[in-house]
C-alpha cells in the first residue's frame, strides 16, 4: 500500500500543476499567436475603404468627385514592397485627384528616404493631379530632403498653401493643404487656415494631424487627415494602445461637427512598433455627392 500511495503523490501533485497553470501557459499561447499576427501578418492585410461623402456643401462644382487618399507611409522594407501594387491599385481606380496625407519618412531615422520613396509615387497619376502636405515624421527627419525630392517630381508638395483646382466645364474647388509644424503657436493658430479659405467654393483641407480640425470653421466644408494610425494596436475591451494627444475623437472614421465633416485614415505603415493589431492598413477612395438641404 505504501508503494501505491508513493506513486499517487506524484501524479496528484501533477494534476494540480496543471490545474493551476493550464490558463496561463493557454494565455501565453495565445499572446504569442496575437503577437505574431500583429507583427508579420497583419500590417500587409491591406485593405480598400470606398466611402460616400455626402453633404449640401457638395455642390454641382465637386458632385461626383472622387478622390483617392493614402496617409502614413513610414516606408521601410514592408512599404518598400508593398507600395508598388499600392501605386498600382490607386491608379486602376482611375479617381480624379490623388492626395498623400504625410509621414512618407521616419522621424529617427530609420528606414530609406524621401529619395528612394519618390521613385514609387512618382508613378500615381490623375487628371486633376497629385498633392501632399509634410507629416511630423517628415519635419523630424530633416523637412529639406522632403521638399527636395517631391521638387523632383510631378507631385505638389503644399505647405499652408491652397490651390484653385479646375474640374473642366467651368467647375472648380478650392485645396488648401496644411503644413506641420514644431512651433505650437504657428500650428494652433486658426489664420493659417483662415486665409487660405475661398468662400464662395467647395473647400477641401489636407492636413496630417487631425488636431487641426478644431481650429477650423464652417466655411470648410471636408478635412483629410492621419497621424492616429487608427490607434495602430488594438486591444479588446482597452482600446488603442498608441494613441495620440488628440484623443479617441479624432482616431479613425468619418466625424461629423456642425457642417463641418473630416475624414481620419488609419494610413499605411506604422510607427514605434512595426506592428499592427485590429486596425488594418488602408487605401481610401471617397466620391463626393450632393445632399439637398433638409
Amino acid at each position: 500500500m505504501k508503494a501505491l500511495h508513493g506513486k499517487s503523490r506524484p501524479a496528484r501533485r501533477l494534476k494540480i500543476f496543471w490545474k493551476r497553470n493550464y490558463a496561463i501557459l493557454l494565455t501565453g499561447i495565445f499572446l504569442l499567436v496575437i503577437g505574431w499576427y500583429a507583427l508579420h501578418m497583419e500590417p500587409r492585410l491591406r485593405k480598400i475603404r470606398e466611402i460616400e461623402f455626402s453633404s449640401p456643401a457638395v455642390t454641382g462644382d465637386v458632385d461626383g468627385l472622387t478622390i483617392a487618399f493614402v496617409a502614413d507611409i513610414h516606408l521601410n522594407e514592408l512599404q518598400m514592397q508593398e507600395l508598388p501594387e499600392t501605386v498600382e491599385i490607386i491608379n486602376q481606380r482611375k479617381a480624379d485627384i490623388i492626395l498623400l496625407g504625410g509621414d512618407f519618412v521616419n522621424g529617427n531615422g530609420t528606414g530609406p528616404d524621401a529619395q528612394v520613396l519618390i521613385k514609387y509615387l512618382q508613378k500615381l497619376s490623375a487628371p486633376l493631379g497629385v498633392y501632399a502636405v509634410p507629416g511630423n515624421h517628415d519635419v523630424r527627419r530633416g523637412i529639406e530632403p522632403v521638399k527636395a525630392a517631391f521638387a523632383g517630381s510631378h507631385i505638389k508638395l503644399l505647405q499652408d498653401q491652397n490651390v484653385i483646382i479646375d474640374a473642366g466645364r467651368g467647375r472648380r474647388f478650392n485645396l488648401i493643404g496644411l503644413d506641420y509644424h514644431t512651433n505650437p503657436h504657428r500650428q494652433n493658430d486658426p489664420q493659417r487656415i483662415r486665409q487660405l479659405i475661398e468662400p464662395d467654393m467647395f473647400n477641401l483641407v489636407l492636413t496630417h494631424t487631425p488636431a487641426d480640425f478644431k481650429f477650423m470653421n464652417d466655411d470648410v466644408d471636408l478635412v483629410l487627415a492621419g497621424h492616429t494610425h487608427g490607434g495602430q494596436l488594438n486591444i479588446p475591451f482597452l482600446g488603442s494602445v498608441i494613441n495620440p494627444a488628440i484623443g479617441r475623437k479624432y482616431n479613425y472614421g468619418l466625424i461629423r461637427e456642425e457642417r463641418k465633416s473630416m475624414y481620419v485614415t488609419c494610413g499605411l505603415g506604422s510607427a514605434y512598433a512595426p506592428a499592427r493589431l485590429a486596425m488594418r492598413p488602408e487605401i481610401v477612395f471617397i466620391t463626393l455627392k450632393n445632399q439637398p438641404e433638409k
